[in-house]
Parts: structure tokens; sequence; C-alpha cells
């Protein structure tokens, strides 16, 4: 808090009594129904005229002594907060008719007095086209002159404060240069007055005039304190962290965690020199709830918004990014559905083809081997009991008239259909058995994508399988006991 003059170890007092005032005043506003944005700008606001009161002080209090008075005059600007606040809290929200041009008239002066202080230099000098300046014999009169004579608007000058810091108006430029445009020119001019320990030239291009003086007034005149808002950065730093979307409401530390590493990541990036994290006396941020509240000039305060909005773009791409791999992992996902659950249909129809060709080899199969059995019978009893007995029993039989070598041949045929057919039956029994084991392979991957029927079809094994198991446990146990 350089505001105040105080020694550090002072200022960080300060500055923690401040912050617990905000914290405070942010949470009775949020009660009354504000979100948390508008609670932090309003308390802010309130703060604003303690603030300026304190920095008012700068100038009475010496650089290192600070006497009880000194004390006292902080000490009253705490004083004021806390009576800000109570007169916020107590005061009626009515506004008496008489006072309504009154209000037009201060209205008009506040919008005035934002501009100021929001003023922050320019880089772009195109107010200042027309005509060439030789550098070598120019001086900073001549070129100020020259952009006069160019604007469409007045220039205001503050003369006093660029001799303050040591930048004369009548010493050449003394570049050795072609003469150049006259924005060329002033661009030049201002960057050959910069200096390490007092800064430079700062130009405001303001609606209605132009105007020249130093950073060190510039950032002086417009330092105030201000809320920026980093919700956004804050939930997308918290998304790993949520057990579920409405915690960061309520989880506090964890959103000041966030917010400190975020306000880590802003402060080398806008002016990093100026805070006081870095050695510097002029900016200084604290974090209440899901803002970040920085004590700063206009320039370090647009560099802070600006920081803010890059990181805003850059995690909305981030999130567009995820968002598109997401759809193109959906769009891939439900692709590899279709294929597979056509696969897996597939493969119930292959399977029910091949059990029925099962039934009917085995049916075969079946026929073949009785058919053997009885070949190989009357083989036998013929050999064994001769002719006659089997033509006792069957005059036509068809064995009576052949011979020995036609009756193996006919003993072979039939044990060699029978043996084809047990071959035919068992292959197929693999392939159906290879086709269960592959869709059963799909059907799993399909329930891993969540895919209803599959994740139904599943269950309902699980469950087939379960009472058969339950089935058998039980048949086991009656067998026990018997």
């Amino acid at each position: 808090m350089p505001m105040t003059g105080l020694p550090k170890a002072r200022q960080a007092d300060i500055r923690a009594e401040l912050e617990d005032h905000l914290r405070a005043r942010v949470d009775d506003l949020m009660i009354t129904g504000l979100s948390e944005p508008e609670a932090v700008q309003q308390a802010v606001n309130e703060l604003g005229e303690t603030a300026h009161l304190a920095r008012q002080f700068r100038t009475a209090l010496k650089p290192k002594r600070i006497s009880p008075m000194h004390t006292a005059l902080i000490a009253i600007a705490g004083s004021a907060l806390t009576l800000g606040v109570f007169s916020t809290i107590n005061t009626p929200n009515t506004i008496p008719a008489q006072a309504t041009t009154a209000a037009a008239l201060a209205a008009s002066e506040n919008a005035e007095a934002d501009n100021l202080a929001n003023a922050v230099p320019t880089a772009d000098y195109a107010f200042a086209k027309g005509g060439t300046i030789d550098l070598r014999t120019a001086t900073l009169t001549t070129i100020f002159d020259q952009v006069r004579t160019n604007l469409d608007r007045p220039l205001v000058i503050h003369w006093e404060h660029l001799e303050q810091i040591g930048i004369p108006k009548d010493q050449p430029i003394g570049l050795d240069a072609d003469p150049v445009p006259t924005e060329v020119a002033l661009r030049l001019a201002i960057q050959r007055a910069e200096t390490e320990d007092f800064g430079g030239i700062a130009i405001v291009d303001h609606p209605d005039a132009v105007e020249i003086t130093t950073t060190e007034y510039l950032d002086h005149r417009t330092k105030q304190i201000k809320p920026h808002n980093i919700t956004d950065l804050i939930v997308h730093y918290e998304i790993p962290m949520m057990r579920a979307p409405g915690e960061i409401g309520v989880n506090r530390q964890t959103a000041e965690k966030a917010g400190r590493e975020i306000l880590e990541t802003i402060m080398p990036l806008a002016s990093r020199d100026d805070w006081t994290e870095y050695g510097g006396a002029l900016a200084t941020a604290s974090i209440v709830g899901n803002s970040i509240i920085v004590d700063a000039p206009a320039r370090i305060h647009a560099e802070v918004k600006q920081v803010i909005e890059m990181m805003q773009a850059e995690v909305t791409r981030f999130i567009q990014a995820q968002e598109q791999s997401a759809a193109r992992l959906e769009q891939e996902k439900a692709a590899r559905v279709d294929a597979l659950a056509i696969k897996l249909d597939s493969l119930r129809e292959s399977i029910t083809n091949m059990s029925g060709e099962e039934r009917r080899i085995e049916i075969r199969r079946k026929v073949a081997v009785e058919e053997a059995a009885r070949a190989s019978h009357a083989i036998h009893t013929l050999q064994n009991n001769g002719a006659d007995r089997i033509r006792e029993l069957n005059p036509d039989h068809e064995y009576l008239h052949l011979s020995e070598e036609q009756l193996d041949d006919v003993k072979n045929d039939a044990a060699e259909r029978a043996a084809k057919l047990e071959a035919e039956l068992a292959d197929i029994q693999i392939r159906i058995g290879d086709a269960k084991t592959y869709r059963q392979s799909v059907l799993n991957q399909l329930v891993q994508l969540d895919y209803a029927p599959a994740v139904s079809e599943s269950r309902t094994a699980r469950q087939r399988r379960g009472r058969q198991m339950k089935a058998e446990a039980s048949s086991t146990g009656s067998t026990d006991q018997n």
C-alpha cells in the first residue's frame, strides 16, 4: 500500500485490515441479495473515498519517520471506511425531487472525473499526422507546435510536469535523421526523453483534447482501487477439483487459492516492475472472493484487464478445443457402436445358422452310426451263422448275394460315412464356439461404449448364469444329503 508512504511492515498491516473489511463487507452485501461481483464492486466503491483520503496523507508524511499524528491519520482513514459502510447500510434509497438537477450535474462531473481517472497513455499518434520535422534541430516545443497545428482539438501541455523530471522544452532533439512525418518525430522524441528513474512523457488522447504530461503525474492522478472479476478463470481452474457444479460457490478457500495463482500469472505480464511484489511502488493486489482488487494507476488496470481477457480467450479456446475433441470422439464412438452393432447382429445370425446346421449334421451322424451298426451286425451274423440264418429272418436281405469283399466294403463305407459326419459335427461345433467367443468380445466392447441393448443383454446373461449357479448349488446340496 505505497499510497500511505508508511514503512512496508505497517503498510502490510493496513492492507490486511482493509482486506478483512472488504471481505466482511462483501459477505454482508451478498446476504442482501447481490451477486458476488456486484458486492465486490460496491464494497470497493465504498472504499474509494477512504483510499483517496489515505493518498492525500502521503504529501504530509515524512519518508523516514512516522509520527503519532500519522498513525492517527491512518486511523481516521479506517474510521472513514467504517462510517461509509455504516451509512450505506442505514441510508434510505429515496432522493428528494428538488435534488434531481443537482444529481444530474453531479453525475456529469463524476463522468468527467471518471474519464480523467481512467486515462491511459496512447500508443497511437495518428492525431499528429501532417507535415515533416527535422529532428536534428527540432525541440519538443517545435514538435508540439506542429502537433497543435495538425490537431482538430485543443492540445494541453503540462510543461511544469516535464520540467520537474528534467525534460527541457527548447533543447534540440539532436537525432541525425532526414525529416520524418510529424507522428514519427513525436514518437522518437518521446522515446528519447524517457528515463529509468523518472519515466517519461505520457500523451492522453481525450475525445475533446490531447493532453501531454509525464507518466509519473498521470500515474499519480489515475491511481485507484478497482475490482477485476476472474470468475470464469477460477471456474476453469476448479473443474478438475469440483465434485458438483455448485461447489465453486461455497469453496472459498479453494477459489482464493486459484485466484492467487491467477494473480501470480497476471502480475509479470502487466507492468511487472511496478508491483510491490517485484520491488515496485505503484501497484498492489488482493484476492476477495472471485475478484482481484487492484490498487494501481489506470494504465496498469488497463493492462490487467487486457491480460485477463487474453487468459479468458485462451480458456475459451481450450474449452472449445475440448468440446470439439469431445464431439469428434462422440462421433467416432457412434460410428464404432454402429459397426459393432452390425457385427453383433451378423454374428447372432451366423451362430443361429450354424446351430441349425449342427442339429442337421447331428441327425445325419446318428443315422449313419445306426446304419453302420446294423450293417456290422448283419455282416457279423452272416459270417458267423451263414446265409441260412439270414434267409430265415429276411429272405430278401440285400447282403445275401454279396461276396466277402463286398461285405467288407459295405461295412467300411458305413463306418467312413459315420466318421466323416462326426468330423463335420466337431468342426461346426468349434466354429460355433469361436463365433460365440467373438460375439461375446463384441458385446463386451458395446457394453464399455454404453450401448443400451448390449448392456441389457449382458445384464440378462449375468442374471441367467446366477440362477443356474444357484440351481446347481442347490442340486449338489440335495445330492450330498442323500
